[in-house]
């Protein structure tokens, strides 16, 4: 489900971008907390 407006589209796009970074980030956190140990 996409929306149609022009604003709705950057929104749509910017969620998807930060849940984008928000995994990579989380990833990365592993990741060291497990180097960490």
């Amino acid at each position: 489900m996409e929306p149609e407006t022009p604003e709705g589209k950057r929104r749509f796009i910017q969620a998807q971008q930060r849940r984008q970074i928000r995994q990579e980030l989380e990833k990365r956190y592993q990741d060291i907390k497990e180097e960490a140990l």
